[in-house]
Order: C-alpha cells, then sequence, then structure tokens
C-alpha cells in the first residue's frame, strides 16, 4: 500500500512539473504543409456545401507558387492583373491551363495554419483576421460550382509571415 501512495505521489509530481513547465514554442507550419491545409480544408468546406473536390492541377501550382513567392518578396497582398498590365495575367494563365473561368484567394498573417485562412463550413464566430468563408468575394471563389481545378502556393516572408495564393480553374 506504501509503495503503491508512493508511486501515485510521484507520478502527480512529476505530471504537475510537466504543467507547470513553459513548453517549447510550436514549430512554424512549412510552406507546403500550409499548402496541404489550404487544399485540405477547401475541399473539406466545398463538400460540407454539396460541391465537388477541387482537383489538383500543376501548371496552376507553378502559377500560384510563383506569385506567392513575388508577394513574400515584396510584402504585400496584391491580385494579378485580368489583363494588361505587367507580368502574367490571369488571362494568360486560363489560356496556358487551359481553362474557361479563374479565381484567386490570397492571404498572409496572422493565420497559424492553412486550415484557419479557408475557415470552416459554416463560420458563425468572427475570426480575426477575417478568414476566406467571411469574404464574400473569397467565398465566392472557394464554393464555385463551376470550379474544378486548383493551384496552391505558399512561401515564407523574411519576417516569418507566409503568402498563400490559391487559384480556381474550370477546364475547358
Amino acid at each position: 500500500m506504501k509503495h503503491t501512495v508512493r508511486t501515485l505521489l510521484a507520478t502527480s509530481c512529476a505530471v504537475l512539473l510537466v504543467a507547470v513547465l513553459p513548453s517549447a514554442a510550436p514549430a512554424a507550419t512549412s510552406p507546403q504543409a500550409y499548402q496541404n491545409q489550404v487544399k485540405s480544408q477547401a475541399n473539406a468546406v466545398r463538400g460540407f456545401h454539396d460541391r465537388q473536390p477541387l482537383v489538383h492541377s500543376a501548371c496552376m501550382d507553378k502559377w500560384a507558387d510563383s506569385w506567392a513567392a513575388h508577394l513574400a518578396k515584396i510584402k504585400q497582398l496584391k491580385h494579378r492583373a485580368t489583363s494588361g498590365g505587367n507580368g502574367v495575367t490571369l488571362t494568360a494563365i486560363m489560356r496556358e491551363c487551359k481553362l474557361k473561368g479563374i479565381g484567386e484567394n490570397l492571404a498572409s498573417g496572422g493565420f497559424p495554419h492553412g486550415y484557419a485562412v479557408v475557415g470552416v463550413g459554416r463560420d458563425t464566430v468572427q475570426a480575426k483576421p477575417a478568414n476566406w468563408m467571411q469574404s464574400s468575394g473569397h467565398r465566392a471563389n472557394l464554393l464555385g460550382a463551376s470550379y474544378n481545378r486548383t493551384g496552391i502556393g505558399a512561401a515564407r516572408a523574411s519576417n516569418g509571415d507566409i503568402y498563400v495564393v490559391q487559384l480556381y480553374g474550370a477546364l475547358r
């Protein structure tokens, strides 16, 4: 009996010490993991709203990756031009990736992981910063019934923020 009480007391003290001691900071989410989380959550939300899952497009990924890297470098959120302007436009991406429609969602900073960027099927609590499900334009892209392809890019800026780009498209 004494041995059992001592063991129980020693175990309780060890558990208490672990609970009181500061834990190591969680590892930062890698850009690749962030991309996977965004895709997984986007398809979960689409399923919740009776939409087909988005299929990965290597062509769209290439353009999402390059734009995410650009945004991380300049530390700003800027949508690509639809047409005209400098650089590769959404219209040019549509041609190259053989799409008949395209949408683009962007996010950075304040989101601990890719799931938080997308949000949940029915957001009732206002998250800060607002996620894609809380924005009518982002939500429309995410839930677009005609979209069936996606490309996702994520890049870490020098200040540690992750910039994420999700392209949505419909094949011709």
